[in-house]
C-alpha cells in the first residue's frame, strides 16, 4: 500500500501562529475647522509624521487598521499600519475579505458599511484598509451629570485620576449607564482581545491547512491589527488588568506614570500621542496564550515595564465587569 501513513500525518508538526494587536492613542489632531464636528477632525501633518514613525517593518502584512468613528483615530491606525507606503487595491480587497470570513466563521458579524476608505476630503490616504469599531470611542455627551464631570476633569488635567479612582462610583451614584468609565473602557478593550482570542483559531487553521496553495496567500504567520483610540481607553484596560494581576498599589504606580508638572500643579490626562501597548495571542495547535507588553521611558532614565503572560480569565472578568457596570447603575 503506497498511500500516506496516517501516523505520520497525525504527528505533522504544527505551525505556530500569532495574532498581534497594537492599541494606541491617536496622533496630534489638526485645528477644528469652521462648522466641523469632532468626529471629522483629521490629523495635523505633525500627527501624521508621529504615526508614520511608529510603523514597524512587516506591520502591514496580513494587516487591518481599526479606529473609532472619529477620523483622527482611523488615520493614526492607517499610518501606523503602512507608514508612508500606499496600499494596493488587491491587498485591500484580500484583507477585508479575510476579516469578514474570519469573523463569520467564529460567529462574529461585521457590517460591510463599517469598512471604508478615507476619502480626499478627510485624508490623503486612499484605498486604505480601515475599519470602524465603536468600542475604541468615548461617549461625548457633556450634558448629563456624569458627562459634565468627565469633561470638567479632563479640562482640569485630572482626567486619568478621575477615571481610575472615581468614575465607576460616580456613575453609580448618578445612575449613569452610558458614560465612559474605568470599567467600561477596560471592558471594551477586553472584548476586542476576546474577539481575536477566538479568531486566532481560524488564523491558525488557515496556516495549518493542507497545502492547497491558498495558505501561502498570507505572508508569514502573524495576523496584524492596528487599533487607534483615544485618551483613557487603553490606560483603563491596562490599569484594571494591573490591579487584578499585581494589586491596587501597582495600579496607582501605573497611574502616576502620566503625571506632568504644569507650573505649580500636576496634570494627568493619560497616554501621550500614539502611545500604547501590544497584545500578542500565540497559538500552537490548541494551546493559546495571551502576552501583553507596555513600556515607558521615565525622566530618571529608567523604564517602566509591564510584560506579562495574561491568563484568559482576567480578560473574561474585565468583559463581565464592564457589562455589569452598564446594567447596575439604574437609579431606583
Amino acid at each position: 500500500f503506497m498511500g500516506a501513513n496516517p501516523e505520520v500525518e497525525a504527528t505533522k508538526e504544527q505551525i505556530a501562529t500569532e495574532v498581534r494587536l497594537q492599541i494606541f492613542r491617536h496622533g496630534i489632531k489638526a485645528a477644528k475647522g469652521e462648522g466641523q464636528g469632532d468626529k471629522d477632525i483629521v490629523l495635523s501633518e505633525q500627527g501624521r509624521e508621529g504615526a508614520r514613525a511608529k510603523a514597524v517593518d512587516g506591520g502591514e502584512l496580513n494587516a487591518l487598521a481599526y479606529g473609532s468613528p472619529r477620523v483622527r483615530s482611523q488615520e493614526t491606525a492607517a499610518y501606523v499600519m503602512s507608514g508612508a507606503k500606499p496600499d494596493s487595491l488587491d491587498e485591500v480587497k484580500k484583507e477585508l475579505m479575510f476579516e469578514r470570513d474570519l469573523m463569520r466563521e467564529r460567529n462574529f458579524t461585521i457590517d460591510e458599511d463599517d469598512f471604508r476608505a478615507l476619502d480626499k476630503k478627510n485624508s490623503p490616504l486612499q484605498q486604505t484598509r480601515v475599519a470602524v469599531d465603536k468600542r475604541l470611542d468615548f461617549n461625548e455627551d457633556d450634558k448629563s451629570e456624569y458627562g459634565k464631570k468627565f469633561y470638567a476633569d479632563f479640562a482640569a488635567g485630572k482626567y486619568l485620576p478621575f477615571l481610575f479612582n472615581e468614575s465607576d462610583a460616580y456613575a453609580k451614584e448618578v445612575g449613569d449607564t452610558e458614560g465612559s468609565t474605568f470599567s467600561r473602557f477596560a471592558g471594551n478593550v477586553a472584548e476586542i482581545i476576546e474577539k481575536y482570542y477566538t479568531a486566532s483559531d481560524a488564523w491558525n487553521k488557515i496556516k495549518n491547512r493542507p497545502d492547497d496553495g491558498k495558505s501561502e496567500e498570507y505572508i508569514g504567520t502573524t495576523l496584524n491589527r492596528l487599533l487607534g483610540t483615544h485618551a483613557g481607553v487603553g490606560e483603563c484596560f491596562l490599569g484594571k488588568l494591573i490591579e487584578k494581576m499585581k494589586g491596587p498599589e501597582e495600579k496607582e504606580k501605573f497611574l502616576h506614570l502620566f503625571d506632568v508638572k504644569n507650573g505649580d500643579k500636576v496634570v494627568n490626562n493619560g497616554f501621550d500621542y500614539v502611545e500604547g501597548f501590544d497584545v500578542r495571542i500565540k497559538q500552537e495547535g490548541n494551546d493559546k496564550k495571551i502576552f501583553i507588553s507596555y513600556k515607558k521611558d521615565l525622566p530618571d532614565n529608567t523604564q517602566y515595564v509591564f510584560e506579562e503572560e495574561v491568563p484568559k480569565k482576567y480578560i473574561d472578568e474585565l468583559v463581565e465587569e464592564g457589562n455589569l457596570s452598564k446594567q447596575a447603575n439604574q437609579k431606583v
